[in-house]
């Protein structure tokens, strides 16, 4: 069809960000080479776009493309039919199927080696596998395959790193009465965006932070890079899986600007319109699941950050006040950090003082 310039083409998921691709010029879309949530290299030609609607061009070959006889290509994959139940293939047997029969395996997390008996001597194909969902219910008992693709391969792949770092958690509670009290008399900044408890735990911990260089840090081959201003993370749960956008300059910043800040990447998040920069350069994250009914847990580092805290969840209790009890409002908080980087006491002592800030905020803050 025809594409007018600047009009969206499709969109690109990469490790941090999804980006809008726009056409660069006016013209006619003429094939369309790779389909929406494949994995594509990068250079690789997603699709043809031409000046003309006749204008001649050389189709690459792809897995999905049809060969010059008009039959379709396929690949050959050695199959253990070992891992699947009941195949009477030989092991190690060389199966073909085609790409849109392979995709189709896949999005039902059907193995190849369960269709492979039943179409001997020939390659699968779209047909075959449509065949045996229609006849067997090997589609629904196999689950659903979800592919790791994109911010999920991501989000497993740095898992997987920081899972191999040394690092400790330390957890402190915190009576936030006078905080609530503070809170109640600023709900909103001055452009009326709401403040949240969020926003408290921002400031006070980019204020600390400055007078503790060993948490606003880095970790790398080469040292310990120390940060003299704090650009802070704010961990944000999204459908598409768990990113950190980045607050910059938090410790700069008034709790009015910190709450317009964290609606904006909150909202760039949501809506999976996240950029480079906003996502580049975090020094220390704050990661906040309170909201979801957890008391405690166990925040994992962004690497290469040293520090993180997780906010827990607020509970009331009974205090002693002289020789009366009272009830009052409490919050847990986790400080998970980097051991190769930081050691017990100064971690130790960075989150008492971040506690301290959060028992009594000063009044200047509103």
């Amino acid at each position: 069809e025809f594409v007018s310039k600047g009009e969206v083409l499709f969109e690109v998921m990469t490790d941090k960000a999804t980006f809008e691709v726009e056409a660069a010029h006016k013209g006619y879309l003429r094939a369309i080479v790779a389909q929406a949530d494949d994995l594509v290299a990068v250079g690789k030609t997603v699709a043809w776009l031409t000046d003309q609607a006749d204008e001649p061009f050389e189709e690459e070959e792809e897995d999905a493309a049809e060969s010059a006889e008009g039959e379709p290509t396929y690949s050959n994959l050695a199959v253990n039919p070992d891992t699947a139940d009941g195949s009477p293939s030989a092991k190690g047997q060389a199966v073909r199927v085609s790409p849109r029969a392979r995709r189709l395996l896949e999005q039902h997390g059907i193995a190849i080696a369960a269709i492979a008996a039943a179409v001997p001597g020939r390659p699968i194909d779209v047909a075959d596998v449509e065949a045996f969902l229609a006849t067997s219910t090997a589609g629904d008992d196999a689950g659903r395959l979800v592919r790791l693709t994109g911010m999920r391969a991501t989000i497993a792949r740095r898992m997987a790193a920081t899972a191999a770092v040394p690092q400790v958690t330390i957890q402190a509670y915190v009576i936030v009465d006078r905080l609530l009290e503070l809170h109640g008399r600023v709900k909103e900044g001055s452009s009326g965006i709401g403040i949240s408890l969020t926003d408290w735990i921002v400031k006070a911990v980019s204020i600390t932070l400055g007078s503790h260089p060993e948490m606003n840090a880095w970790f790398g081959t080469d040292g310990i890079r120390q940060f003299s201003h704090v650009n802070m993370g704010l961990a944000v749960d999204t459908p598409a899986g768990l990113v950190v956008p980045v607050i910059r300059r938090a410790d700069r910043l008034s709790l009015a600007e910190i709450a317009e800040q964290r609606v904006r990447i909150r909202d760039l998040a949501l809506s999976e319109r996240l950029q480079s920069q906003d996502l580049d350069g975090g020094t220390f994250t704050v990661s906040n699941l309170g909201g979801y009914g957890v008391q405690t847990f166990t925040p994992l580092l962004n690497l290469p950050e040293v520090g993180v805290l997780g906010v827990g969840g607020m509970e009331t209790i009974v205090v002693v006040d002289g020789s009366q009890f009272k009830s009052a409002q409490r919050m847990a908080f986790s400080l998970t950090f980097d051991h190769r980087a930081v050691d017990g006491g100064p971690a130790a002592k960075f989150l008492h003082e971040v506690s301290e800030l959060l028992a009594d905020p000063p009044e200047t803050w509103i």
